[in-house]
């Protein structure tokens, strides 16, 4: 357990439950939307909140389902608020658990910033595959995202910042990783440089494809300096109900938009014109956006092409890995590892199984204790 856990994640949870802009539609939707004896899915569940709204909508079976520690005190929460009865809670994610019975309501509010980066849509096309039945509802229902061009000198700072040679180095290989990833800021209507265009659009009513290509064109009403674009959702909760963090409006959840830098900010005019094109690859976790300049008569002024695959972090030992011709190898810790899960038998504890694992590779332990905490792992993420 790290330092401070406890405390930041109760920290995060009230912040959930005390936005109304948030809490509040998502209540009247859950009473919208659940039926009488409706069987509801609460993915990445928390504090259980929603599946205990659910509850009290009248849902006959409510599955909690969690990976994180929390779901103990969602336990408890669920008791003392009478739901005790009908919520099952079930840890893992929902994309590796089955459930007993298919669901009539799944709801979940892994939006991000943009509308689906944060896991959405991949939970809720799992749970339309394996564990929802056909027509089922989902709180949301649907997933709009929005996009404008921004004169943001803040947001462009976190780019720019490497290519100054800060403490007198050259630095400027981040400024790559930093112009090609999305950033979770908080900008204002007064940074906007463009009219919002609605760029994309998600029905979870049916099973989203994994490569989304998206476009827009933005006409710049303003002159500036162009640093990138700016992107935020609206959620359709319900026919009556909705959520946003759009910029433009007062009533917006506690959720910053994103800001997609380019590689150099551009002086524009008004009358310029913006084009965008993205691709959304949802199960790769990339999204890729390309950007056109050009002024009023036509004549192109900038192009930029960017993509989060390009500012990931990942070391050249860790993608090589990865490729489809790596021949992998088993580290000692894998081979300790597959020996624990090969004594999982359904039978043997887990200090038995610690004290085999110990006894037949001691050397690689500085300890008993260590080769159980090994086994407690293989465990929890392999074992039932």
């Amino acid at each position: 357990m790290a330092w401070f856990q406890t405390s930041e994640t109760l920290h995060e949870h009230r912040g959930y439950i005390e936005d109304e802009p948030r809490q509040g539609p998502f209540m009247r939707a859950i009473r919208e939307v659940v039926k009488p004896g409706d069987v509801v899915l609460d993915i990445g569940s928390g504090t259980a909140v929603f599946g205990i709204l659910a509850c009290m909508a009248g849902a006959r079976r409510v599955y909690a389902i969690e990976r994180g520690g929390i779901i103990e005190l969602a336990r408890k929460l669920a008791a003392a608020n009478g739901c005790s009865e009908k919520i099952v809670f079930v840890p893992g994610m929902s994309t590796s658990v089955e459930l007993p019975e298919p669901g009539d309501v799944a709801i979940a509010d892994q939006a991000g910033g943009f509308g689906f980066e944060a896991g959405m849509i991949e939970y809720f096309n799992d749970a339309r595959r394996r564990l929802l039945k056909p027509g089922a509802r989902t709180i949301p229902g649907r997933i709009e995202s929005y996009i404008a061009g921004l004169e943001y000198p803040e947001g462009w700072e976190r780019v720019d910042f490497w290519s100054r040679n800060p403490a007198g180095l050259n630095l400027s290989a981040a400024h790559q990783a930093a112009a090609n990833d999305m950033h979770f800021v908080d900008f204002k209507a007064n940074h906007l440089l463009t009219d919002p265009q609605h760029i994309a659009e998600f029905d979870l009513s049916e099973i989203i494809p994994e490569s989304t290509p998206v476009s827009a064109e933005l006409r710049v009403s303003r002159p500036g300096m162009f640093h990138g674009l700016g992107g935020w959702f609206v959620a359709r909760l319900s026919a009556n109900q909705h959520m946003t963090n759009s910029p433009l409006l007062t009533e917006r959840v506690n959720r910053c938009p994103i800001y997609f830098p380019i590689d150099r900010a551009v002086p524009v005019s008004e009358g310029d014109q913006i084009s965008i094109s993205m691709r959304i690859l949802l199960a790769s976790k990339v999204l890729a956006w390309r950007v056109a300049i050009s002024d009023s008569e036509g004549s192109m002024r900038a192009r930029f092409n960017h993509s989060t695959f390009a500012g990931e972090l990942v070391s050249r030992e860790e993608r090589n890995q990865s490729r489809p011709d790596a021949i992998p190898k088993r580290s000692p810790h894998n081979r300790a590892a597959m020996l624990a899960l090969e004594l999982i038998d359904g039978k043997s504890t887990i200090a038995e199984i610690a004290g085999a694992v110990y006894a037949q590779r001691r050397e690689q332990f500085a300890s008993s204790d260590e080769a159980l905490k090994l086994v407690v792992e293989v465990v929890r993420h392999y074992g039932d």
